[in-house]
């Protein structure tokens, strides 16, 4: 018999989430798991329509959208609240899930604005590592004509030309969840 060593689960007390996905299944197993790290509020939609209307009542610290939704989906729904014009909170961070892995879809996801892309189906690991890695690695956010999200640009490099963006460091809301988040980090609950 081999014996798995226990992994440490992040606590997420002091966390909210809105779970939007079309399926009702997808939706509890999410659920659960953020259930099992102790997450302070989950909130969840149906599709992008449903999302908007929450998203509007509810402010969580972290979205997790599923692109392909009816009628509105996950992509436009992004849009949406990347729009500083409309959007209750345009800096939230947002993870998008889609059952499709090809590059393009995720470059296509970034210039949208969200903060983290999973492929589906969902596991575990690699739901809690976007979640970790959107807290613990917050971007800037980018203003220019036609983009305002997250920097797309992970690595920094010189640039020598004019500055064509504004870079907007983190709000003081996302600065608040990146300290929760170190501080839940260090306090480690074993999965039994």
């Amino acid at each position: 018999m081999i014996i798995q060593p226990m992994k440490a689960t992040p606590r997420l007390d002091d966390f909210s989430f809105l779970v939007a996905d079309d399926s009702i299944v997808v939706r509890n197993v999410i659920k659960w798991l953020l259930k099992s790290c102790h997450a302070r509020e989950i909130s969840e939609a149906a599709d992008g329509a449903h999302a908007q209307t929450v998203f509007k009542s509810f402010s969580p610290d972290i979205v997790l959208v599923d692109w392909e939704m009816r009628p509105v989906d996950g992509l436009t729904f992004v849009k949406h609240v990347r729009d500083l014009k409309v959007s209750p909170d345009p800096y939230v961070s947002i993870i998008i899930m889609s059952s499709h892995r090809k590059c393009r879809r995720a470059l296509v996801a970034r210039d949208a604005g969200v903060d983290a892309f999973v492929t589906k189906p969902i596991s575990r690991a690699g739901l809690l590592g976007a979640i970790q890695s959107v807290i613990d690695n917050p971007r800037p956010y980018t203003i220019c004509d036609s983009y305002f999200g997250p920097d797309r640009r992970r690595a920094q490099r010189d640039h020598d030309g004019p500055e064509r963006r504004e870079l907007r460091y983190l709000s003081s809301q996302r600065a608040r969840n990146q300290n929760r988040w170190a501080a839940a980090s260090r306090e480690i609950h074993l999965d039994l």
